[in-house]
């Protein structure tokens, strides 16, 4: 009985760590492509920059709206040719919030990096999800990164030219 009581602990402090990566319905895509999809297959992907193996595209007739949110830009990433990551952009607290509504009834609450909620994320076996919002300015991004994807973090300016693709450290 004794040595079955610590199996059953040892393996229970085991599975934590695995348990608290998942979340609810955890995304294998964005819109309908697979992560680490070959660009190739994917008709009416338009090149915006590349830099180095990160190149950045936009998809023909993509609808800027998540929710009931108003969406600025969608971004797809593709590192070696293959999709690895979706930036999007919006601005206003309101489009904030939509998008924090529809992203918590998808995938739950996630956790707040910040107490005022202008923060979240959501850390998966496959993937990881970042939310930012900054009140000040009335700019948020929305992160989908596929797993193996999260060191390749490019930096994007205001021409949508990858200035860097540097691993984030």
């Amino acid at each position: 009985m004794k040595q079955t009581r610590c199996l059953v602990f040892f393996f229970g402090v085991l599975l934590v760590p695995y348990s608290t990566l998942a979340f609810e319905n955890e995304p294998t895509g964005f819109r309908g492509i697979e992560w680490w999809t070959h660009i190739s297959k994917l008709p009416g992907m338009k090149l915006l920059d590349d830099k180095d193996v990160v190149r950045l595209y936009v998809r023909d007739e993509d609808p800027l709206e998540i929710g009931n949110a108003k969406l600025q830009d969608i971004w797809y990433v593709f590192v070696n040719d293959r999709f690895s990551k979706v930036i999007i952009t919006y601005t206003s607290d309101s489009n904030h919030e939509a998008l924090k509504r529809t992203l918590f009834g998808a995938f739950g609450a996630g956790h707040p990096l910040t107490a005022e909620g202008w923060q979240h994320y959501w850390l998966g076996l496959r993937v990881r999800i970042i939310m930012e919002y900054d009140q000040a300015s009335s700019l948020g991004t929305l992160e989908f990164s596929a797993k193996g994807a999260f060191y390749h973090r490019p930096e994007i300016d205001g021409s949508h030219k990858v200035v860097s693709a540097a691993p984030a450290l």
